[in-house]
């Protein structure tokens, strides 16, 4: 039987599915504005992708695998298309944006305010995310690609470093308490907390001088990158006979509040001495620089320097929030960018809320899609025999009936297979193509609802059916989904949209940056700052040839010598002690009483290779005396003899006194 199911996967694997050749949206889809789908620089081609399903580990409202229910410990994955009919401009979120008059940082190094910007036009943005196996975000050049007005509830964030007025809803690249930088909603920050920074907004110099410092460059100045081990070191410089000329440009830099170094250098046939002066302060002053300047030659290396730094180090700095100041509803101008990232005001900022989910490229249904996609899940089958979950979409939509009849034969074919998601098809939409997809995903799910549990997105409540509500509407059939109301943490934690029993109820989901029956969200009063931490006290830390200080695990006034004996001592009194026991017991280092028991103390040799467990050779003894003179007194005279030459020690006892 196991064989038989195994050549039964392989017969699939290899099958054809007739798909169209050409794949589209039509264009009064809500996916679809001005002949092109939203942020079509999300989009990826099949052979571009490396894989089409992605962990749910890799977003939070997901979860690695099930923990709940009779799927416990499955893995669950999600997928996205290109496709955005469930999530379209009209979403609250995307209007969640920044203030008029917010200065953004342009690819030619120039801080434009957001409202002056245009659709095309080339900014500096990073990495959303970090790349696969990379720890930093890198630094990139962006497109603008939407631009528009709303009115949002808004708030003003200071900080150490300067301030931004925001939507409460924008994302700012920020950190609270020890883990690193994630992305927060302006609402979400109080005073204390960490909000990434580059540097503060520069303005060109005009000036006379200015002028001279920019024509200058333009003749003798040179600007790039150079390599420097793992990563290339921006520099910008220039060089000239030593004179009275550099003098006074070098000196017209320092007074605009730059850092420079001069070196001197022999150069050409004649042997020439040649003043070469750098700009200091690594790669936020190479940028201020030209921004400030702009020589013409140079300046078309902007985008050269401005693209693959990453943001570490000292490369950006932390700006301590110090108030959120509400300022209720304000005009604010939405953005969506290539990168899905901007640097305002010297912050670093998101804009769209659809495409701030981890990993959230869209693949675009050409025709080898529904091939490669099926090949992978059979792989994916064959890894996870219990039972694996895949979630349809996290964002797009059915968009073909041979995509739903991929569907359809992964289920027969894969029995440890199970979907779950949400469709926006109907059969009373326009077109044919849209009632036969919408008719084809509800015969699957009416008749194979324990694999296939997808349900409809619409306006009304009803079975198999999914809302977007502004509050809950506390309904008898309708469900609040439990993750955005605080009931659970994730999908993973708990299973409702594919539930048995919740199969004839409406679940219903809040839109974004609304909260349970409180209506839209309002900016949150500013918590107290943290008390500042109080640093425990560390133990004073010297070396053993330091006389008149504290040893480490030392009594007060103790001497290496004194603890020595003291050491000794106890291991003669507890005689079935380890030395790790104690080395605990006297608070001392193990080191030290090694180093007592074999020096000082009959028949205790403490193992010399710290790698392995300490063991003990013991003799056979009496019972030791009550008290010290006496265990000292039943000593053999040569042991005596042999402690007072080791440890310079006078030992007494009744009969006789060695020194």
């Amino acid at each position: 039987m196991k064989g038989e199911h195994r050549s039964s996967v392989s017969r699939f694997a290899s099958a054809a599915i007739e798909v169209e050749r050409s794949v589209g949206l039509s264009p009064n889809h809500p996916a679809v504005v001005k002949g092109t789908t939203l942020f079509p620089t999300t989009v990826v081609s099949t052979w571009d992708s490396p894989r089409f399903l992605v962990s749910g580990h890799n977003n939070p409202k997901l979860g690695k695998q099930v923990l709940k229910g009779p799927r416990t410990g499955w893995p669950i994955f999600h997928v996205t298309l290109e496709e955005r009919a469930t999530c379209p401009r009209s979403c609250a979120v995307w209007a969640d944006c920044l203030a008029p008059g917010t200065r953004i940082l342009t690819a030619d190094l120039q801080w434009t305010p957001v409202e002056a910007l245009k659709v095309g036009q080339r900014i500096a943005g990073f990495d959303e995310y970090p790349a696969p196996g990379v720890k930093q975000r890198k630094s990139t050049v962006a497109v603008v690609e939407e631009l528009g007005r709303a009115v949002r509830p808004s708030v003003r964030i200071v900080t150490d470093r300067g301030e931004v007025t925001a939507s409460t809803g924008h994302l700012w690249l920020a950190k609270k308490g020890r883990p690193g930088f994630q992305w927060h909603r302006s609402d979400e920050l109080a005073p204390g907390d960490q909000v990434q920074f580059l540097a503060e907004p520069w303005e060109q110099d005009v000036t006379y001088d200015g002028g001279r410092v920019r024509g200058f460059l333009e003749g003798e100045g040179y600007a790039g990158a150079w390599s420097n081990g793992a990563h290339a070191k921006p520099r910008i410089g220039w060089g000239q006979l030593p004179g009275r000329l550099i003098d006074e440009i070098n000196g017209l830099v320092v007074d605009r509040g730059f850092s420079i170094s001069v070196s001197h250098r022999q150069s050409g046939a004649r042997k020439n001495t040649i003043a070469l002066t750098e700009v200091l302060g690594g790669w936020r002053e190479v940028l201020r620089f030209l921004g400030v300047f702009r020589p013409t030659r140079l300046i078309e290396r902007a985008e050269d320097l401005l693209s693959g730094h990453a943001f570490d180090g000292r490369a950006t700095i932390p700006a301590t929030v110090l108030a959120i100041e509400p300022l209720g509803d304000l005009e604010v101008v939405t953005i969506a960018t290539s990168s899905k990232t901007l640097i305002a005001e010297g912050f670093l900022a998101h804009n769209c809320y659809g495409n701030a989910m981890p990993y959230a490229r869209r693949h675009s249904p050409d025709a080898d899609f529904i091939a490669a996609m099926k090949a992978e899940i059979v792989t994916l089958a064959r890894a996870n025999r219990k039972g694996l979950l895949i979630r349809l979409h996290a964002l797009g939509d059915f968009y073909s009936l041979a995509y739903v009849e991929m569907w359809a034969q992964l289920i027969d074919f894969l029995p440890q297979l199970h979907v779950f998601g949400y469709t926006a098809r109907s059969e009373e939409a326009d077109d044919e193509e849209s009632q036969a997809i919408a008719r084809a995903i509800r015969e699957l799910a009416e008749t194979r609802w324990d694999r296939f549990s997808v349900r409809f997105s619409r306006a009304e409540p009803g079975p198999q059916r999914s809302i977007v509500v502004e509050a809950d509407p506390e309904l008898p059939d309708v469900i609040v989904c439990p993750a955005q109301t605080g009931g659970t943490d994730a999908c993973a934690t708990c299973g409702l949209c594919w539930a048995p029993a919740a199969r004839d109820k409406t679940i219903a989901f809040l839109r974004h940056g609304m909260k349970r029956a409180t209506g839209p969200r309002t900016a949150r009063e500013p918590r107290q700052a943290r008390p500042p931490r109080v640093p425990r006290p560390k133990p004073e830390r010297v070396s053993y040839g330091r006389p008149g200080r504290k040893l480490i695990g030392g009594l007060p006034g103790e001497t290496k010598e004194d603890r020595a004996k003291r050491i000794a001592l106890y291991a003669i009194d507890h005689p079935s002690l380890s030395a790790d026991a104690i080395s605990e017991a006297l608070r001392v280092p193990w080191g030290a009483v090694n180093a007592a028991l074999s020096a000082g103390v009959p028949g205790r040799i403490a193992h010399t290779d710290r790698t392995r467990k300490p063991r003990q050779v013991f003799t056979p003894s009496p019972p030791p005396p009550a008290t010290a003179e006496e265990r000292i007194a039943a000593l053999p005279a040569a042991e005596l003899a042999r402690i007072a030459k080791t440890y310079g020690a006078v030992v007494r006892t009744p009969e006789k006194e060695l020194a």
